[in-house]
């Protein structure tokens, strides 16, 4: 009876960790529920015109997507374009905009910026505030 308690306990402990490690789109899981304190600022930015394009391979793209925590779907829904198709090539829209590199950012004036942007530099840019 006590290696089978270990077991279940075993079993419990791995799928608490999946849930907590793994995001809600592999899992199904959502473990957070209600906002992140960047969700305002990331509102603001799909507001204001940003957008980012980028691919889902991309290590800046990733480390990018981290600087916003759980605010990054808030604007991955409407100022995020992924380039990358199955397949191996880029999108038409990222050939149509002459995508070159991964991130790019792109802002309502038309302006570009490629690379990691700190969150202090977008809010310089589009006006949107951070929180304190």
């Amino acid at each position: 009876m006590g290696k089978k308690l270990y077991w279940v306990f075993g079993i419990a402990v791995m799928l608490l960790l999946v849930m907590f490690v793994l995001p809600s789109s592999i899992t199904g899981f959502t473990i957070f529920s209600g906002g992140s304190e960047l969700d305002e600022f990331s509102s603001c930015l799909v507001e204001s015109g940003a957008k980012m394009y980028g691919a889902y391979w991309c290590n800046y793209c990733k480390q990018q997507k981290k600087e916003f925590g759980r605010s990054w779907k808030v604007f991955e829904d409407e100022g995020y374009i992924e380039c990358s198709v199955s397949g191996g090539g880029m999108s038409s829209e990222c050939q149509r905009e002459g995508i070159k590199s991964y991130p790019t950012w792109e802002f309502a004036d038309g302006q570009r910026s490629t690379g990691v942007i700190a969150k202090e530099q977008l809010s310089a840019i589009t006006g949107c505030s951070l929180p304190a």
